[in-house]
């Protein structure tokens, strides 16, 4: 074989099948195919002679076509069919099946008779487009599950309120409406009350749970706004809350005390190893510091201040024993 190498061969095959290269070009060139399986096979695919479509092709092509715009379409109508589907069922959901209610957007009136509950509850502010779609009961282990549901309002109607008369097989202490207690041991829970328990807590030291304890009272609402410090060095373990200025009570001295004796109370039987909390605010000009002692919130209440909210029942009581709002 002469040592020409292929790369050089190939690029000479064109002009050589067109008969561009000179004789001594063309010996080389035949030379190297004799011998090169390689280059020989592609100057056979170079002159082999073009492929004439016929009728038959024509056909073949046209069929081909066919079948890959059917295969086209099919693919764009499946497509268009999943998302027509999807759509529905997103439809079907937002404004058939919806979600479940908010219990603090529910005006609720109920009544608990042994096993037996008479329970109906109406959309608060209910707007144009919100409807309640269902309510369903499940009795179990003593805790009776409400469920209320609310969607779109479909066009032309849609209840705003529902009502639902449950029987269980055995009696039932706790009452739950979408997850939130609502009723125990014969006491109506409100929703504020039972989220202000979710806020308990065993450690003063705990300062993110103290600030959601405070805020879920309502101390910022009533009082006004206010800075924390707690004292966890030593006992007794403190949490002096100060107000930025007069509070917006407006209410005389001796009234304020009293009031913030109650909030005080409140917050003590919440944090169980909490000793006293003390409120600064300004008076006329003057700082005054209300010191409330458990011993002091025991005593106004008429009970251990320390087993006053073991649940949420207890809570309850203790709030309206107060005749605090929160």
């Amino acid at each position: 074989m002469n040592n020409i190498p292929c790369e050089v061969i190939r690029d000479l095959l064109p002009s050589y099948v067109d008969k561009l290269t000179s004789e001594v070009t063309n010996d080389i060139v035949k030379a190297h195919l004799k011998e090169c399986k390689e280059c020989a096979g592609e100057y056979e695919r170079m002159i082999a002679p073009e492929k004439v479509i016929t009728g038959d092709d024509e056909k073949e092509v046209a069929f081909l076509k066919k079948q890959k715009n059917k295969v086209r379409k099919a693919i764009i109508g499946g497509v268009l069919a999943t998302i027509l589907c999807v759509i529905v069922v997103i439809g079907i959901k937002v404004c058939v099946i919806g979600k479940e209610s908010n219990p603090q957007s529910l005006a609720v009136e109920y009544t608990v008779n042994d096993k037996t509950v008479d329970f109906k509850c109406e959309l608060m502010n209910a707007t144009s487009v919100a409807r309640i779609t269902g309510i369903s009961f499940d009795a179990k282990n003593g805790r009776l599950d409400i469920k209320v549901r609310e969607s779109m309002r479909i066009p032309f109607g849609g209840n705003t309120e529902v009502r639902g008369i449950y029987e269980a097989n055995e009696k039932f202490n706790e009452i739950y409406l979408n997850g939130w207690l609502i009723w125990q041991d014969g006491v109506k829970i409100s929703t504020d009350v039972e989220k202000l328990y979710r806020y308990k807590n065993e450690y003063v030291g705990n300062a993110s749970a103290d600030v959601n304890l405070a805020y879920a009272l309502g101390i910022k609402d009533t009082f006004g706004e206010f800075t924390n410090e707690l004292h966890t060095s030593e006992e007794p373990y403190g949490w002096t809350l100060s107000f930025s200025g007069e509070l917006n009570t407006k209410k005389s001295r001796e009234d304020t005390e009293e009031l913030l004796t109650k909030y005080g109370a409140v917050i003590l039987s919440m944090v169980e190893n909490l000793s006293y909390v003390e409120f600064k605010y300004i008076d006329n000009g003057e700082e005054v510091t209300v010191k409330v002692t458990s011993e002091d919130a025991s005593a106004y209440i008429g009970t251990d201040v320390k087993k006053a909210a073991e649940s949420v029942a207890d809570l309850q009581r203790l709030i309206k024993l107060l005749g605090i709002m929160i």
